[in-house]
């Protein structure tokens, strides 16, 4: 959790120091690139977290078998097995696109700053 906030801090610092219009333009692409770089570690964490929680709730449910009683079983049956969001949907499938969204915006910021008139000049040379 700790970790997410960080994130998301440091995201919307990117986020904000292009959008308060820093003088040096040239920084853009820089700040845009290291924001892709950072949303992405934290899209790579959040899918661990969910991979790694996964793989513990099978071997607690393997665990559970053969034992008396099942509570983790029991409240799985009671949210659907996962399978009926109006019962549970879990944090990850919402928090795994936050990332993804800063992403988008830092990469909307670096493809403004390209020049693309130069660009599209090298296409239009004969």
């Amino acid at each position: 959790m700790v970790i997410n906030l960080t994130l998301l801090f440091s995201d919307s610092l990117l986020v904000s120091y292009l959008c308060l219009g820093a003088q040096n333009t040239s920084w853009y692409v820089v700040v845009a690139i290291a924001g892709i770089a950072i949303s992405y570690m934290w899209y790579r964490l959040v899918r661990s977290y969910k991979d790694l929680n996964t793989a513990k709730f099978k071997v607690v449910h393997e665990i559970e078998s053969q034992l008396p009683i099942a509570p983790y079983d029991a409240e799985w049956e009671a949210v659907g097995r996962g399978k009926a969001p109006e019962l549970y949907l879990p944090f990850t499938h919402v928090e795994i696109y936050v990332p993804w969204v800063f992403i988008i915006l830092h990469t909307i910021v670096a493809l403004q700053c390209l020049p693309w008139s130069q660009i599209m000049a090298c296409f239009t040379k004969a």
